[in-house]
């Protein structure tokens, strides 16, 4: 796919999220999607919003999309400044929001699905919903790992096959997405940019996870944070450390070969056509591809599983020391 091309599937999906935002009169997914820190939040307004978001008549998928986010970012909620709003939001609460966002998350993957369906006339429109369609799909196959980050940011520990048990659960549902992804068929150009960026995501979450050291645990960034008003807050993962404190960090994946490290401290950059390909002259596609060739025992390569294995340990690492630097 030319340069071009991968910066214009980024953008328009992002545009297309941006002018939703304005589109839809409703005041509640505008004061959410708007959200410079959706930490600097209390938990419970999060689940309020959540509410009042779902509550919504006839509400467009995308609020229903949001509204499960809004849930789980109370689940997920992080305050860096006191120790108090956490203690207050227990264990409990969080994981009721995560069976909350689930719900929601799943009934917008069929509202997505069907819309997709209604628009087959218009490709461009059809491809959108397909792209939303596909991170709500994502954002239920992080669930594992979301359970276990709010055990972590509640300051519950867990034992290591606990650990391990959520890491297999997340990493199985991202292979068969990833797997049904690959098998989609390629009906024009606007449905294969969506396809082509959830390429670098699953990737980009599969990879580290696939390091046996277990150094971090990856999750989707929420909807508003993908869309951030706040260039320096935007992100499209989140890497947690398993070591002590489990300190996190923002993570950038970018069709950009040659994006400034430096851009902003505040997130990692993943560079999609050099840091998630086997050779330079591949594509994350191809990896992926590799990937799950070795997840269902038919990839013979030998010299290509240990690529799989650098590309993961590599990725880990970086993730691991950012989020510990952040």
């Amino acid at each position: 796919m030319p340069e071009q091309e991968r910066h214009i599937g980024r953008a328009r999906t992002r545009l297309a999220t941006h002018e939703l935002v304005f589109r839809l009169r409703d005041p509640s997914f505008r004061s959410y999607m708007l959200m410079e820190d959706t930490n600097s939040v209390s938990p419970r307004e999060l689940l309020r919003l959540s509410t009042d978001l779902a509550g919504s008549a006839h509400a467009h998928p995308l609020i229903q999309y949001a509204a499960g986010w809004a849930a789980a970012g109370a689940a997920l909620h992080r305050d860096r400044l006191s120790a108090q709003v956490t203690h207050q939001f227990p264990i409990e609460e969080r994981q009721g929001a995560l069976v909350t966002a689930s719900r929601m998350w799943m009934d917008a993957e069929g509202s997505f699905r069907d819309a997709g369906a209604a628009a087959a006339s218009e490709p461009e429109v059809a491809a959108d919903f397909l792209g939303f369609e596909l991170r709500a799909s994502q954002a239920v196959a992080y669930l594992p790992l979301m359970r276990l980050v709010a055990n972590w940011f509640t300051g519950v520990e867990l034992p290591e096959g606990q650990i391990t048990t959520a890491i297999q659960q997340s990493k199985e549902s991202l292979v068969a997405l990833a797997t049904r992804i690959v098998g989609l068929p390629s009906k024009d150009k606007y449905s294969n940019m969506s396809k082509s960026g959830m390429y670098s995501e699953l990737l980009s979450g599969l990879l580290p996870l696939s390091d046996p050291a277990h150094q971090v645990v990856v999750l989707p960034a929420s909807v508003q944070q993908d869309n951030n008003p706040n260039e320096d807050l935007r992100a499209d993962l989140i890497a947690v450390s398993t070591g002590l404190h489990h300190p996190d960090g923002f993570i950038q994946v970018t069709a950009d070969p040659d994006i400034k490290k430096g851009k902003t401290k505040r997130r990692l950059y993943v560079r999609a056509y050099k840091d998630l390909v086997l050779s330079p002259n591949q594509r994350p596609y191809h990896t992926l591809r590799a990937f799950l060739d070795r997840e269902n025992g038919s990839l013979e390569n030998l010299d290509i599983s240990i690529k799989l294995d650098d590309l993961s340990r590599e990725l880990s690492g970086r993730m691991y020391q950012f989020a510990r630097g952040y």
